[in-house]
């Protein structure tokens, strides 16, 4: 009876360590968030957390997190500002916190009400502890049975849920990120985090090379992107992205002072070429990439002493610095040669389980990343690069040979299937997006197929992009705004009118058609042509 008994009483007190660590993830994001702050929106935040039925329960969160409250909120009565890092540690001086930019005010409203509701929850169930170990110590008295009707009927405070439309709402301003390929960024209109899309190509494909452009002009538009390469050493990668960052459209050089890979990589560049890089394009990087773009060879990752869980723990320390919006692998059938992982530890496997067993770990990652301070699973962009078989690249070779067109950009180009993914059958399952670059490298473009869009039409017949091996550039010659994305939201597309099903009014028999006009909520409305 003894054991039942506790276990019965420490039921509450399990659940309520659960709620514990709900909130307070959600509870240091706001502080650190609201350090160095002016607006008083932020005094506002620990207004809420410092009521009565919230306050005297913030200590199930965190043991400080009362006193934080207080001082925080106090600080900017004293001041009119909150506090810096450095009066926040001179005060707690065992819970330094770093100071983190970038979150909305819905966002941050969000965080505080999970506190919040998070507290009051703690509460309900720090009583309820206490109730039941009254009621087993000494018997149910009429106060225990009116206070349980009571907590019956009010019942505990409820989590909060997500509205559907605001799930909506908070998926698009999580963004996505953009391939830099404007047919096929408005095709998806942009990459959407929480998938997996694969850029595959033979050997010399020019896989790493768009890789390094969509890592390079993402960074650049303040994504965060972690760049894992199994293959290429970091050395290669910057003189890649140096000479990509000369001669994109962001690029701070003219067009004809643009630095080639091969100068940079084998330091042979003229007089002017190494001030050029000195000066302006590393400094350049510095400032506008660096912040945004993560590399890591095997120096970090060693595949004889790293699994799963340290790789884990390793992007962990990396979002923690800054939050990871897109995670780059460069390629994924490198991973044959790393050891089995996580629970899988000293089990031997073959090449091809060893890479579908690494796919489905970073299809994991992409959709749930790590549990974030909103308290939903954090997505991320997850690209992985991937080889093209040699029987599907003979395919596709010989049907370049027969594709002989008028136009030279598209002239000589081969097509690929999905059958053509090379060693591991769980990539295609597990992307959203599948992506082959077939070069043509008489033209200088790189015909593009988008074989696989779990979130549209797919582009079979592919598109055309041009390429400058030279210089490690590959897509757009432009800067394409990113609402082009989605211009064509709200434009009239002419569709015959039993397309939607019979019981629509059909014009056929006169020829006539209807249009229809999809409009920026989804909606259809119709008009006769």
């Amino acid at each position: 009876m003894g054991k039942f008994t506790d276990y019965q009483a420490n039921v509450p007190e399990r659940t309520a360590d659960s709620v514990r660590q709900e909130a307070e993830t959600s509870f240091w994001l706001v502080v650190a968030a609201s350090l160095n702050q002016t607006s008083d929106f932020y005094r506002t935040l620990f207004a809420g957390m410092s009521a009565e039925n919230v306050l005297e329960n913030l200590s199930g969160i965190n043991g400080q997190a009362f006193q934080i409250v207080q001082f925080m909120a106090s600080y900017y009565d004293d001041h009119d500002t909150m506090p810096s890092e450095q009066a926040f540690k001179d005060r707690f001086r065992d819970k330094p916190v770093k100071a983190r930019e970038g979150y909305s005010k819905t966002e941050l409203t969000s965080h505080c009400d999970k506190v919040i509701t998070c507290a009051k929850r703690f509460g309900y169930l720090r009583t309820l502890t206490e109730m039941a170990k009254h009621v087993i110590a000494d018997g149910i008295t009429a106060t225990d049975a009116q206070s349980i009707y009571k907590m019956s009927v009010e019942g505990m405070p409820d989590q909060i849920e997500m509205d559907p439309l605001e799930e909506l709402k908070r998926r698009k301003e999580a963004g996505g990120y953009r391939v830099f390929v404007e047919e096929l960024d408005k095709n998806c209109r942009g990459i959407k985090k929480g998938s997996v899309a694969t850029i595959a190509a033979y050997a010399g494909g020019f896989k790493t090379c768009w890789a390094i452009n969509i890592a390079l002009r993402n960074a650049l538009d303040k994504k965060h992107i972690v760049y894992i390469s199994f293959e290429v050493d970091k050395a290669q990668l910057y003189a890649r992205l140096y000479s990509a960052l000369s001669r994109c459209p962001e690029s701070p050089l003219a067009k004809n002072d643009a630095i080639p890979f091969e100068a940079v990589f084998h330091q042979i560049m003229s007089p002017k070429q190494q001030e050029d890089l000195e000066n302006v394009i590393v400094p350049f990087y510095n400032q506008n990439v660096k912040p945004y773009l993560t590399l890591l060879d095997e120096s970090d990752i060693a595949p004889t002493d790293m699994d799963e869980d340290e790789l884990t723990q390793l992007l962990y320390r990396i979002d923690d610095q800054r939050p990871i919006d897109v995670l780059v692998v460069d390629h994924i059938g490198m991973t044959k040669f790393y050891r089995a992982h996580g629970k899988n530890k000293g089990i031997a496997r073959d090449e091809f389980s060893q890479i579908n067993n690494y796919v489905s770990y970073f299809r994991s990652k992409a959709v749930n990343f790590r549990i974030g301070a909103d308290g939903h699973p954090r997505e991320l962009g997850v690209l992985l690069l991937c080889q093209i078989n040699r029987q599907g690249y003979e395919r596709a070779l010989k049907d370049s040979q027969n594709n002989d067109t008028k136009d030279e950009a598209t002239s000589h180009h081969g097509r690929y299937t999905l059958t053509s993914l090379a060693e591991a059958n769980e990539v295609e399952k597990a992307s959203s997006y599948v992506f082959t670059i077939f070069a043509n490298r008489e033209s200088n473009t790189a015909f593009i197929q988008l074989l696989k869009n779990r979130n549209g039409a797919p582009l079979e017949d592919g598109v055309c992009t041009p390429i400058e091996p030279e210089y490690s550039r590959f897509g757009d010659l432009t800067i394409v705004p990113e609402d082009a994305l989605y211009a064509d939201l709200g434009k009239t597309a002419t569709i015959p009118a039993n397309t939607f099903g019979d019981n629509i009014e059909s014009d056929l028999d006169t020829g006539n058609l209807l249009s229809y006009v999809l409009t920026d909520d989804m909606t259809f409305t119709d008009t006769h042509l």
